[in-house]
């Protein structure tokens, strides 16, 4: 039986979505171009309307016909964003373009632009999405049967639901991942969260994806230079980063971040040494091939200084002690000193009598 969710659950998962997906009034093209509006409801897709989300999100919009018009001219242009620029003024927010206004011909054969910037307000978007998550709910279930034992029911606590369901929201992996959440181990954890994303300029996904695994294990997000991650341990014990960092310019549909992933392993005469641990990442994403961790080349130098300085104070008093003895040798050798006070007066020899 499933384990029942929490009083918060509703509320902490609302919020972690949000942190990821925003909430927005109008329609936006999410990471892969799809229209999709308030927290992550997608629309359209690939050429199919996403009927159940369309009809939920025209009961609760502020302006139910003016979204159906706005849907029409989606499906009018196939959501191709180049069609979409020649019915509407677009915008950008959060690295996504918007909707912000209809281009439509009036009676009289003049352009007018209508406002459709505000078609869903917060609340209903969050409406939308309670309706909506009971079939990203059964699809976590689907995944907790699977990793079922005939003995025993495996069931997901709140919190590693809650980053479950944030990436079945986004798109479900394949089952080939799925026992990978049965793991301790941050790689296996990784090729999970990270499944199918990454690619076409889609940056958020490296973000999302670290902070869904933090999410699931628990584990705080640390900096490690110019990469945020988490820290774990490996099968051996070996401390293990996986993180992401951002990049500077990149060519166009290109990712502007790339995973950070290696492990700290200690060498026999106490050194460390930073190791690539293997992950399946999708092709898509980027992964860092030039990333050294510095604070493994600080541990390396501190232990390197410090043996140096053993080193010369074990010589030191090598020397003191040779010196101590070379002195004692000499002393060993000498007269002894008159005690303080003694005379030293030396008699004339006796002279001899004549007879």
């Amino acid at each position: 039986m499933t384990k029942d969710k929490s009083e918060n659950y509703s509320a902490d998962l609302t919020k972690f979505l949000e942190k990821s997906e925003g909430n927005r009034p109008m329609v936006y093209l999410d990471r892969n171009g799809h229209p999709t509006i308030g927290i992550g409801t997608l629309l359209y897709k690939k050429g199919l309307v996403q009927e159940k989300a369309v009809d939920i999100v025209a009961k609760e919009s502020s302006d139910p016909e003016l979204f159906k018009k706005v849907m029409t001219a989606i499906v009018k242009t196939k959501g191709d964003e180049k069609e979409l620029e020649k019915l509407f003024l677009m915008g950008k927010e959060g690295g996504n373009r918007t909707l912000l206004k209809l281009r439509q011909q009036d009676s009289q054969g003049e352009v007018v632009e209508t406002d459709v910037s505000k078609l869903l307000p917060k609340s209903a978007a969050l409406r939308v999405m309670e309706v909506a998550s009971p079939q990203y709910e059964d699809r976590v279930k689907k995944i907790e049967k699977f990793l079922s034992a005939p003995e025993k029911e495996f069931s997901f606590p709140d919190r590693q639901r809650i980053a479950v369901f944030s990436r079945i929201y986004n798109a479900t992996p394949k089952d080939d991942f799925w026992t990978a959440l049965k793991s301790a181990d941050l790689d296996r954890i990784a090729e999970f969260f990270s499944a199918g994303r990454g690619g076409e300029g889609n940056t958020g996904h490296y973000k999302r994806t670290i902070e869904e695994m933090a999410m699931f294990t628990g584990k705080p997000l640390v900096k490690r230079g110019d990469a945020t991650g988490i820290l774990g341990a490996d099968s051996e014990g070996n401390q293990m980063f996986v993180g992401f960092r951002s990049l500077g310019k990149v060519p166009a549909h290109q990712d502007a971040a790339e995973i950070v992933a290696f492990s700290i392993k200690e060498n026999s005469d106490g050194t460390r040494i930073q190791a690539q641990i293997k992950i399946d990442l999708p092709k898509k994403m980027r992964r860092a091939t030039d990333f050294v961790d510095q604070q493994t080349v600080d541990y390396n130098a501190v232990l390197d200084s410090q043996r140096k300085k053993s080193q010369h104070d074990s010589l030191k008093m090598s020397d003191d002690s040779e010196r101590g003895s070379a002195r004692n040798d000499v002393s060993a050798n000498s007269p002894m000193p008159a005690d303080e006070g003694e005379s030293h007066h030396i008699s004339p020899p006796k002279a001899k009598l004549k007879r």
